[in-house]
């Protein structure tokens, strides 16, 4: 599911973005299986990822991969388990960077 996720979000970026551009996602499990797995599932949808590389780190070592996973455990709180603390915290300093179309 989480490849999925991925494959939908590097779908809305725009093509001229993704030029050049380092991808840097969380490590989970191998992190040369998840990214020929990735590269498989992109494939198969017709997503041309564009990104000179696409690399997996440890959000522990990684500070932008740490808040991500701040702000997306508080969305999870606040919509799975009725938990709005955290999220209220941080809603007034986040952003939508991602149109609707």
């Amino acid at each position: 599911m989480y490849l999925i996720f991925i494959s939908e979000l590097i779908q809305r970026i725009p093509a001229e973005k993704r030029e050049k551009a380092t991808l840097i996602l969380d490590e989970f499990g191998d992190p040369d299986k998840t990214r020929e797995e990735l590269k498989r599932l992109m494939k198969k949808r017709a997503i041309r990822h564009g990104f000179q590389r696409i690399s997996m780190r440890r959000s522990k070592s990684e500070p932008l991969i740490q808040i991500a996973d701040l702000v997306a455990g508080s969305i999870l709180r606040r919509d799975a388990h009725h938990e709005s603390e955290a999220y209220d915290m941080i809603s007034s300093r986040m952003r939508n960077v991602i149109e609707s179309h």
